[in-house]
């Protein structure tokens, strides 16, 4: 273990080398996310042309979501889409990462068919599931379903399997990345 400077210039010298060594992250991360963020809080508050701010509002704009029809339907969406990617992003992720780690052959096989999905293109990752989904007979999960005597059907249209079906895709697509295999 190192043993901390003792005289308090060797102690400066260690804290400010220490803030040295931090400093380029700090500068992204505030760069990247707190600027970006305070510039949204800020937008806000003001009733905007595209990007320009034309007139100070403050809290009107989110009294007006607020009382919109649709804002408690939103906040469910939002609640339960937040809830099942919680829960299932973090159990398949898991139990990826237990598979790999248990199996004795193959491994690397594994973990780059388990990434593959997170560094394929979002547009590539569109049309598969859009052909997987697809309400014609030719789309695969009406194929599926037909081997079973299930009628074809138009999932993107059904309002209950919406966001079962949104949070399928997103996890399918990270979960390799962060099963830390």
């Amino acid at each position: 273990m190192r043993k901390l400077p003792q005289g308090r210039f060797e102690r400066w010298k260690y804290q400010a080398s220490s803030w040295l060594i931090m400093l380029p992250g700090i500068i992204l991360f505030t760069f990247f996310l707190w600027w970006p963020l305070l510039q949204s809080v800020q937008m806000s508050m003001y009733r905007t042309r595209n990007i320009e701010l034309v007139e100070f509002v403050g809290l009107n704009n989110y009294i007006s979501v607020y009382k919109r029809a649709d804002f408690l339907q939103a906040l469910i969406n939002t609640g339960m889409y937040t809830f099942w990617s919680l829960l299932i992003g973090f159990l398949i992720p898991i139990i990826i990462a237990l598979l790999i780690g248990e199996t004795v052959r193959s491994k690397g096989i594994f973990r780059t068919a388990s990434y593959i999905p997170n560094i394929l293109p979002g547009l590539a990752v569109i049309m598969l599931w859009k052909a997987f989904f697809s309400a014609e007979e030719s789309g695969v999960l009406n194929i599926l379903f037909s081997y079973l005597g299930i009628d074809s059907m138009a999932y993107l249209n059904q309002e209950h399997l919406v966001i079962p079906i949104i949070v399928t895709v997103a996890t399918w697509k990270g979960a390799g990345a962060t099963a830390h295999i």
